[in-house]
């Protein structure tokens, strides 16, 4: 009995996997944070927001000195104590200060709404490129450590919870396969309805013609 027990459980054996299946994991958030590129790229991009800000401080001061000396002339346009020559005098200059003032204020505001999107733009192709080199190196290691699975351990919603997967786990055409296994063995048979069907004589309309 045991001799007749030891080849079965030698072929047994010989048929599971000779290698279990490793699943790795990855904190992308970390590994992003940490890399010195983006580190270098970061201080750039601070150094031009700062920049920035100190063009804005400076373009914020000179929109208030233009709206300051703007409400003085109209002030004076409305002063009654100076002849009206002087009144329509600073009346045209007041005109002429608030075109000049509307204008850089639009400026300023272009200005800012395209130097917002450059530094965005900036950002978002930095993270992009930067994730991409992550997930090729990610897929390296993979196949050098022969895993079948890495996991993305962060919550960094830009990637997805799964960074790699070995095509030795992929299971989609067994699933396809049970499924329809399973329809077929539940399913009635194609030609059952219409035999059914051609069984039974189909209803005459009901005579009503007199005779």
């Amino acid at each position: 009995m045991k001799k007749f027990l030891l080849p079965v459980l030698i072929a047994c054996l010989s048929a599971l996997p000779t290698q279990a299946q490793t699943v790795l994991t990855v904190d992308v958030s970390n590994v992003f944070n940490n890399l010195k590129e983006v580190q270098t790229e970061i201080a750039k991009l601070n150094t031009a927001a700062d920049e920035y800000r100190g063009f804005l401080t400076d373009r914020s001061n000179k929109l208030k000195a233009e709206k300051t000396k703007l409400d003085e002339l109209v002030a004076q346009s409305q002063n009654q104590a100076i002849t009206t020559d002087s009144r329509d005098t600073f009346q045209k200059e007041a005109v002429q200060q608030n075109q000049l003032f509307q204008q850089d204020y639009a400026d300023a505001q272009k200005i800012e709404a395209d130097s917002n999107s450059a530094i965005k733009d900036r950002q978002d192709s930095l993270v992009k490129a930067e994730l991409e080199k992550i997930r090729t190196v990610v897929k390296q290691i993979a196949a050098e450590k022969k895993a079948s699975v890495v996991l993305n351990s962060s919550d960094l919603v830009m990637l997805s919870s799964v960074l790699y997967t070995s095509s030795t786990v992929d299971i989609t055409q067994d699933v396809v396969a049970k499924l329809n296994a399973d329809y077929a063995a539940t399913a009635p048979a194609a030609s059952a309805a219409p035999a059914a069907a051609s069984g039974t004589a189909a209803a005459k309309p009901a005579d009503t013609s007199k005779k």
